[in-house]
């Protein structure tokens, strides 16, 4: 088996790409549309940027090889160590059905559904950003401008 090198991957993707190796014959060759997975001179696998779900079925999959070290794996991957083992911990404990499932990081919004609503019909009625802010009684803590700006321009008045 020959040895895969930047040159021989460059006849298959575009110049610009950025090539991130995790062993000694497999890459992820990242570009604007996404990434792809090399081992070898073959593709295993593709993903864009917001398709976690494949990404993580990669990489679970690369994980189970004894021979690629983890470290450079996720570093490949544009992981941490500790993102790789927990992705690999969450299927071990409850099979691959739960990838999709996996809780995403971040907090609840502070703009609930109710508000939305409410600042919506403040938009209709003709008040602007501040006036529908301020009568829709939402807390100081938020930004009445990035909050509407989130709305329609076509309802977004002020």
């Amino acid at each position: 088996m020959r040895q895969t090198t930047a040159l021989t991957l460059m006849k298959i993707d575009p110049p610009g790409s950025n090539y991130r190796w995790f062993s000694s014959d497999g890459c992820v060759v990242y570009s604007d549309e996404g990434a792809r997975v090399f081992v070898g001179h073959t593709i295993i696998g593709s993903f864009g940027r917001k398709d976690v779900l494949v990404r993580n079925l990669l990489l679970v999959g690369l994980a189970q090889d004894r021979w690629i070290k983890k470290g450079r794996l996720a570093q490949g991957f544009g992981l941490s160590a500790e993102q790789l083992r927990r992705i690999v911990r969450h299927v071990e404990a409850q099979g691959l059905g739960a990838i999709p499932a996996r809780p995403r990081g971040g907090r609840k919004a502070k703009v609930t559904v109710e508000l939305r609503q409410r600042l919506e019909q403040m938009f209709e009625s003709g008040a602007n950003a501040r006036e529908a802010f301020q009568k829709v009684g939402m807390k100081a803590a938020l930004s009445y401008r990035s909050t509407c700006w989130r709305h329609p321009p076509s309802r977004r008045r002020g």
